[in-house]
């Protein structure tokens, strides 16, 4: 980040948002000596309400959000180096009982505080090609508070865990092998309500792996390993106390094999295992009694296979790229009354991409194309239904181009349309537990977003940088299908719905480097 000389350098940089908002950052980097520097950082965004493609005020929007970072690294020696940094997230705001909801009568707007901080330790030790030595530690802490409408509810989890490997080059083979833990504990408690409505689980998951890549030939590159994991599961405190464990293996191989200088084809399979793992803060609020596990619950397994071809020649790269993922034992907690984890069955997706870019002198072209298809049991799935498992979206068109009109002087148009998908047949597991005597049909409708920017450095040098963007520049209303469905035409089911997207947006920011 510093230029050739420098031993001290800073950014700052301010921007403004027509749709309600506004962001500031101030970076400041050096070096401490010849082995060592530092660099810290700090963002504050402030936002209003915004407003979607109609003009009318999205509620539970408006947030504050503060972000400091701070990292140190430097060389112990000529094998050893170090790197430590420390990171802390804040946002606040009146949000709805869901977030990603409308507010809504049953889902009224309430103060929240959601507070990150992540401590990260990283030393390398190199002495020849087999031995690579590299040990990660970290700490995440993530607190919530929500004053809502059953009363102050909090939340507290802590990932602690490390990650040691190390790299051995043997003739063609590049071996990567190591050892990794994550302890996990999670305390939720609705304040003042009483001692059954405190939440507690600790989980933690272990594991070896070992993965080789292996130069065939000049042509070919093979890639295999495998892992073992064992998880552990626990539930504290003014729950039932249960508790689960799993272990097994999760091994792969893949191929890339290099027809000929422009042409390369690439294939993968794996599988792999996971067990049962905390939950979070928004599934663990539930009366203490109510959130069990299933005692003959098993891990998922995952069986994934893709294909791929990339043509790479001139100005000219394309890919595409096939997949098949299904997952055996899907472990859930399904609507109903509690919270309840089980295996409920098989999720399958398949799907296709295709990307292409191309350069011509001075504009670079781009375009993309992604078909995705889910299924849970051969039923499609929605993103309300199936809460935080899966969801379904349209096929998804995404065009660019962008114009280098000069070294300091750039411009550019990026496209997202997404197809409409209808007929999504839903309530299957509304059925099994009598909320509905029948399937119910959604539809979520197509968008189409444009979005236009310009980058300007209009000094000698590149320390002034401005920025002009256009977002959704057609105004276009719409709903992420990536959120949960529309279901207001459904008598009773009034309210649940995706929150929608930002209208219009203009923005407008300036860099400065020193």
């Amino acid at each position: 980040m510093l230029k050739p000389g420098q031993t001290f350098g800073g950014m700052v940089k301010g921007s403004a948002y027509s749709n309600n908002g506004r962001k500031a950052s101030v970076s400041l980097y050096g070096m401490l000596n010849d082995d060592w520097g530092a660099m810290a950082s700090y963002v504050k965004t402030d936002r209003n309400d915004m407003r979607d493609g109609n003009g009318d005020d999205l509620e539970s929007t408006a947030s504050d959000q503060t972000l400091g970072f701070f990292k140190i690294a430097g060389d112990i020696d000529n094998n050893n180096s170090l790197k430590f940094s420390y990171e802390n997230q804040d946002e606040s705001g009146d949000f709805a009982q869901r977030p990603n909801w409308p507010v809504a009568s049953w889902s009224p707007e309430s103060p929240m505080d959601i507070e990150r901080k992540t401590m990260t330790l990283n030393h390398k030790f190199s002495m020849n090609e087999m031995v690579n030595l590299e040990t990660t530690l970290y700490r995440t802490e993530r607190e919530l508070a929500q004053d809502g409408r059953w009363g102050l509810y909090a939340t507290n989890i802590e990932s602690v865990g490390f990650d040691i490997r190390n790299t051995s080059k043997l003739a063609s083979h590049k071996l990567t092998y190591g050892a990794e833990m994550r302890q996990d504990n999670i305390d939720s408690e609705t304040k003042g309500v009483s001692p059954s409505d405190r939440v507690a689980e600790e989980g933690q998951v272990a594991g070896l792996y070992i993965q080789d890549h292996w130069n065939i030939n000049d042509d070919l590159l093979m890639s295999f390993g495998v892992r073992y994991d064992r998880y552990d599961l626990e539930q504290g405190y003014g729950t039932v106390g249960e508790s689960t464990d799993s272990a097994g293996f999760s091994p792969n191989i893949g191929f890339v094999y290099d027809i000929n200088d422009k042409l390369a084809l690439s294939v993968g399979h794996a599988r792999a295992m996971r067990g049962k793992e905390i939950g979070d803060g928004f599934t663990n609020w539930a009366a203490a009694t109510d959130v069990t596990i299933d005692p003959d619950l098993d891990p998922e397994r995952v069986s994934n296979t893709e294909l791929g071809l990339e043509y790479s020649a001139d100005n000219l790269l394309m890919k595409a790229s096939v997949y098949r993922s299904v997952i055996d034992d899907v472990i859930a907690d399904q609507l109903g009354q509690g919270t309840y984890y089980e295996n409920i069955g098989e999720l399958e997706s398949t799907g296709l991409e295709l990307q292409a870019a191309y350069q011509l002198d001075k504009l670079m072209l781009s375009a993309s194309i992604s078909r995705n298809n889910t299924e849970l049991n051969g039923e499609q799935v929605e993103g309300y239904e199936h809460v935080a498992l899966a969801n379904s979206r349209g096929d998804t068109l995404s065009l660019g181009a962008r114009y280098q009109y000069s070294p300091k002087l750039q411009f550019g148009w990026n496209f997202t349309y997404v197809q409409d998908l209808n007929d999504l047949e839903l309530f299957h597991r509304m059925q099994e537990i009598g909320w509905s005597s029948g399937t119910e049909d959604v539809d979520k409708p197509g968008y189409k977003v444009h979005d236009i920017y310009l980058t300007w450095m209009p000094l000698a040098d590149d320390s002034l940088t401005v920025d002009l963007a256009v977002q959704n520049l057609f105004d276009e209303y719409y709903i992420d299908h990536s959120s949960v469905g529309d279901y207001n035409h459904i008598a009773g089911w009034e309210g649940v719905g995706g929150q929608p997207e930002k209208g219009r947006d203009f923005r407008a920011s300036l860099k400065y480097k020193f």
